[in-house]
């Protein structure tokens, strides 16, 4: 098993901490807590509690943009399996790593302003690909024609709640989760 780098346990701890306290409420003195250092300790490993943030909401962002980069470039031909795989990327993202789902969601309008012009470059590109695909159903009259933004956003808002549920769910449990969730948006309730 591969050990953990103190700069990654100290964003974890960051992360936990942001998704508990809130990134506002959390002080540096918090974080170092969490990661066993003096406050001064600290910034041997990072500059400032906002670097924090950025990492967590750009490996975030990282993780959505590489992710609809792989269901972008596979052979997939079926447009509404793409978008299947697209909302699936977004709940396995909430129901396995709900802590940086949390601050990547909750947090992110904290960050400074260069930091945060970075992190809505990353957001832009994601939403640009992520209306691609919708963008092409609606051509194909696969799906109902309607404004991509608010259906991309629709979907998206439709599994955030899933990161604030602090529950811990089981294999199984996921994928029945998954499954439903993918289910209703899919085909609806009807």
């Amino acid at each position: 098993m591969a050990k953990i780098t103190k700069k990654k346990e100290i964003i974890e701890k960051s992360a936990q901490l942001f998704r508990e306290k809130g990134f506002a409420a959390s002080s540096v003195r918090d974080i170092a807590t969490a990661a066993g250092l003096e406050p001064s300790s600290l910034y041997s490993h990072v500059k400032s509690k906002e670097e924090l943030l950025y990492l967590i909401c750009i490996e975030c962002a990282s993780h959505y943009n590489n992710n609809i980069d792989e269901v972008l470039e596979a052979n997939i031909s079926d447009g509404l399996t793409r978008l299947n795989r697209v909302i699936d990327i977004h709940i396995d993202l909430a129901l396995n790593d709900p802590t940086s789902s949390t601050v990547f969601s909750d947090e992110w309008k904290h960050l400074p302003a260069d930091m945060l012009e970075k992190f809505i470059q990353e957001r832009k590109a994601y939403e640009k690909k992520f209306m691609s695909i919708l963008e092409d159903l609606m051509a194909h009259k696969t799906i109902k024609s309607s404004d991509p933004f608010i259906v991309m956003n629709t979907l998206i808002s439709a599994t955030r709640w899933l990161h604030h549920v602090r529950k811990k769910f089981t294999i199984k449990e996921k994928e029945e989760i998954k499954e439903s969730i993918s289910s209703m948006l899919m085909h609806g309730l009807v």
